[in-house]
């Protein structure tokens, strides 16, 4: 059993109650999973409508990335659960109903857009302001992905990712819970949603890996090696603080109201400790949860904030 322990307190893990526990969690915390630029849309029936005949279902929901102007639907599922036999359905009537009517898909998203106060302020903080339901339906004319958040890994998942003409990615996502002193106090340990690694078929007598390669970070005219992206952040902070461009008066800072990238606390504004916290060589902290491409992005921002040129930043092949 895996036990987290958090400034001297103790998390144990929690047991979701039904599927529905589990997808509440997921809509509140969604732009961990998937990134700051993510909107999110609650499932809404898809395809032919009530009494109609035709391909049709609901997802758990729908999510919008602005920047990378994609979509992806989402499927909320327990490991106990057969994925097989609950998400296999889903996603080929999702797909029939997709190449049929992705006018309708463009409306139901559009609509719920127009009745969001706060969907409608995170397109404009993206500098989204007009023509919303153009920029909905040119995102709905591309195939979307398929993400699935679920408990525990299941062996399904490979399986699926094999099976489906979708590009499938996965977050597991974990819950754990403290009593200490009487309260009930819960955490999640959660994977970003991203392309995940994958062993390589080779000939017989050969081992297959899924080792990463060794890649370099180049920035602010030099380079430094790693393995894994959320190493990023800290490599980048690091520079900078040594350079002296990353000074006390210059944090926290983050890439908007919910989450900081760097602070002398690991404590984003509203109070939620970081979820994936690294502590820099000078003892202030920094965020590493997020895609490899949103690193990048925030590293690239950071090093704007910090008044320096960011054009260079890039990963390459070592």
């Amino acid at each position: 059993m895996k036990i987290l322990e958090m400034n001297g307190e103790l998390f144990y893990p929690h047991k979701y109650k039904d599927e529905a526990e589990l997808q509440d969690y997921v809509e509140r915390n969604f732009e961990l999973i998937f990134g700051d630029e993510a909107v999110w849309f609650p499932g809404r029936r898809i395809g032919a409508g009530r009494g109609e005949t035709g391909a049709k279902g609901i997802p758990d929901g729908f999510v919008i990335l602005l920047d990378q102007k994609k979509w992806i639907i989402v499927e909320v599922e327990l490991a106990s659960h057969s994925l097989h036999d609950h998400v296999n359905p889903q996603v080929s009537k999702f797909s029939q109903a997709w190449k049929k009517n992705r006018k309708d898909f463009a409306d139901r998203l559009f609509k719920k857009c127009e009745q969001s106060k706060e969907i409608l302020e995170k397109f404009k903080s993206h500098r989204i302001v007009s023509n919303y339901y153009k920029f909905i339906a040119d995102i709905v004319e591309n195939k979307p992905d398929i993400a699935i958040i679920i408990d525990e890994y299941s062996e399904e998942l490979d399986d699926l990712k094999d099976e489906w003409n979708f590009n499938l990615n996965w977050s597991i996502f974990r819950a754990y819970v403290s009593k200490d002193g009487g309260r009930n106090r819960i955490i999640f340990d959660m994977d970003v949603i991203e392309e995940p690694p994958r062993f390589r078929k080779t000939r017989p007598g050969r081992m297959a890996s899924s080792a990463r390669p060794v890649r370099k970070l180049v920035f602010l005219g030099g380079m430094a090696p790693f393995e894994k992206s959320s190493q990023i952040p800290a490599i980048v902070a690091n520079e900078l603080i040594k350079r002296g461009n990353l000074t006390k008066n210059k944090i926290p800072w983050g890439p908007g109201k919910k989450r900081y990238l760097v602070s002398m606390q690991p404590i984003h504004p509203r109070g939620n400790e970081f979820f994936m916290p690294e502590q820099l060589n000078n003892g202030w902290w920094v965020e590493k949860h997020a895609s490899e491409r949103r690193q990048v992005s925030l590293a690239s921002r950071l090093i704007k904030h910090c008044g320096l040129s960011n054009d260079e930043i890039r990963i390459e092949s070592m």
